[in-house]
């Protein structure tokens, strides 16, 4: 799903330079669009602690930094974006990074919203606010299609996914070994040829605009929500409200066919891409973005043409990582959580340690006039926390919303920059033994792996788990040993993904 919404990202930026032949120029958030970005930053102060959905899969630039680097990127974009005094971020693909990921982060709660939200509708979501045309969420229906795999077709992806393993540990081995250049991607051409920009209009006319808008009269005449329903609807009514304050051309957002009732996930995440990505975004060129977007799984380590990327990414987040990890202070572990608080919040909450920061921050927006439960006057709460900074140092050694002393501890002990290990989504080859825990049809150990002397793919951590995998192992292991071979194939079944 989020490989989908950066492709429309993609072609809706190609329909802005065919139709304006300028991308607009970036720009400050106001009104309901700053709501729902401080939103995001807000989410994040404790998405990033937690390590829960906190590092989205495709923007590996941004995910393989360490939570702290992270936070503080986060932090440095929400300022730029939401106060009025401040510069826009930083012209650097690092910052790039992190405005795409607080949007693929967007995408991941509207989703978790979703999927909880279809939980409750029975019990506490009046029937007015509940859409007969698609009430399953998109997993559900997947199920519902769905027929059970045969024999031969679970032994066919079982042996599809041994080769793209093998090819995959085998790569990673290489770019050990040989070093490459820096990415370049060359355009091709393909995305610019009128067909494929008619194409994609067709699309998102078809997809956002196809019936009429929502009328202001049926807006006006909804009643007032329950708790249940304003929570169960949280960010999708926050994303309704970004899109009826946007009149861009050729898309203005404020005529969508559809409202935060909707649970076709998909409409919002063409229109979030429309509003932030493709008319506030200005990547520096073609292989930025393409930097910048992208999975990085066994399939990508698999397919060749896709090592230079992975290296360059690597080399990135090498130098960001070790240029951070040199002036990180122990003792401001808080710091750019309270500056997320302090700029993003619209209510008080803090953890252990934070209490005596966040009373005097609270009471100096009360002499200020500034109700932080009403959005909005970021540039005044970044100027009161600026004036704190140096003031009210204890707790800052702390993550900001630990709930114990015994768990602040443990998260200052666990953020330390320099003791985070990025999990890769490809991290070897398991054995391929069915194991010996009968809950489990695999066996997960990954140290010390002998190969199948017959296919060289099939790897086994003793001889007991080869020879009791062996009466399935035997009728794929000569397909396996043809196929690892064979360059052509192994790369189209690669570049599938």
């Amino acid at each position: 799903k989020k490989s989908t919404s950066i492709s429309h990202h993609h072609h809706n930026n190609i329909i802005n330079k065919k139709t304006n032949n300028t991308m607009p120029p970036r720009r400050k958030l106001t009104g309901a669009q700053a709501r729902l970005f401080a939103m995001i930053g807000t989410h994040y102060i404790e998405a990033a602690q937690s390590e829960c959905n906190d590092t989205p899969d495709n923007i590996p630039i941004f995910s393989w930094l360490s939570p702290l680097q992270r936070l503080k990127l986060v932090s440095e974009v929400m300022i730029g974006v939401l106060c009025e005094n401040e510069p826009l971020p930083p012209r650097t693909i690092q910052h790039d990074a992190t405005f795409c990921a607080m949007i693929e982060i967007l995408f991941i709660e509207l989703e978790v919203e979703e999927e909880c939200a279809f939980d409750l509708y029975e019990a506490e979501i009046g029937e007015d606010l509940y859409l007969d045309d698609n009430r399953d969420s998109e997993f559900q229906k997947a199920l519902k299609r769905a027929t059970p795999e045969t024999p031969e077709e679970t032994a066919e992806r079982k042996r599809r996914s041994d080769l793209i393993e093998h090819q995959a540990e085998k790569n990673m081995l290489k770019m050990k070994r040989k070093e490459y250049g820096e990415y370049q991607y060359k355009d091709e051409g393909h995305y610019n040829n009128d067909a494929h920009v008619k194409r994609m209009r067709d699309e998102i006319m078809e997809d956002l605009f196809k019936g009429p808008p929502i009328s202001p009269q049926e807006r006006k005449s909804m009643r007032p929500l329950t708790e249940d329903e304003e929570h169960a609807f949280r960010w999708r009514r926050a994303c309704d409200a970004a899109f009826q304050e946007d009149f861009s051309f050729p898309f203005p957002l404020s005529a969508v066919d559809f409202d935060f009732r909707c649970t076709k996930k998909e409409k919002f995440y063409r229109a979030l891409n429309l509003l932030f990505l493709t008319n506030l975004m200005e990547y520096k060129s073609e292989t930025e973005r393409r930097l910048i977007h992208g999975v990085i799984n066994e399939y990508t380590y698999a397919n060749s043409e896709k090592l230079p990327r992975i290296r360059t990414i690597e080399r990135h987040v090498e130098v960001l990582r070790k240029t951070y990890e040199s002036k990180w202070d122990p003792m401001k572990l808080a710091f750019d959580q309270r500056c997320l608080f302090a700029v993003c919040s619209n209510q008080i909450f803090c953890g252990h340690g934070q209490k005596e920061w966040c009373l005097e921050f609270s009471n100096r927006l009360q002499k200020n006039g500034i109700d932080i439960e009403k959005d909005g006057s970021y540039q005044a709460r970044l100027d009161i926390f600026r004036e704190m900074k140096d003031d009210y140092t204890e707790g800052l050694q702390f993550g900001y919303t630990s709930v114990s002393s015994s768990d602040a501890y443990y998260t200052a002990e666990s953020l330390v920059p320099s003791k985070f290990v990025n999990e890769y989504l490809f991290e070897g080859v398991n054995c391929h033994g069915p194991g010996k825990n009968a809950n489990y049809p695999y066996c997960f150990e990954q140290n010390n792996l002998m190969l199948c002397s017959r296919c060289q793919v099939a790897r086994y951590c003793s001889a007991d788990c080869q020879r009791r995998d062996w009466p399935k192992h035997k009728k794929q292991c000569a397909i396996l040993a043809a196929e690892s071979k064979d360059k052509k194939k192994m790369a189209k079944m690669a570049a599938k993904r």
